[in-house]
């Protein structure tokens, strides 16, 4: 079963997130912010891969998929969320708004392919 760590200040996204990934046979965690994704990674990991918003109220997304990777699981997938271009983030962008069949697939892909 994939493990994936989702990341994001809007609680009924991850709600639905949460429903979306068990559909898919994935094992979600959730996380509303940085301090909470830190947390779940070091005590709950590893995981398959990281699904962060990247612009969270309180904390840059990419600044904090830095931090993650730094804390010891190098090789994870990690995917940005936005609604808006970036191509300077270093990680996979999936883009806001998003089908939910279309982020599952991506997620599986990013997952295979570690």
């Amino acid at each position: 079963m994939r493990r994936i760590l989702v990341v994001d200040d809007d609680p009924a996204l991850l709600q639905m997130l949460s429903w979306a990934l068990e559909q898919a046979d994935m094992l979600p965690t959730l996380a509303s912010g940085g301090e909470g994704a830190r947390l779940a990674f070091a005590g709950a990991g590893p995981f398959d891969a990281v699904l962060i918003d990247r612009h969270l109220r309180r904390e840059d997304g990419r600044q904090l998929a830095d931090d993650l990777v730094r804390r010891g699981q190098p090789r994870v997938q990690v995917l940005l969320m936005s609604g808006l271009p970036d191509a300077t983030s270093g990680y996979a962008l999936v883009p806001k708004p998003f089908r939910l069949h279309d982020l599952i697939e991506t997620l599986k892909e990013a997952c295979d392919g570690a």
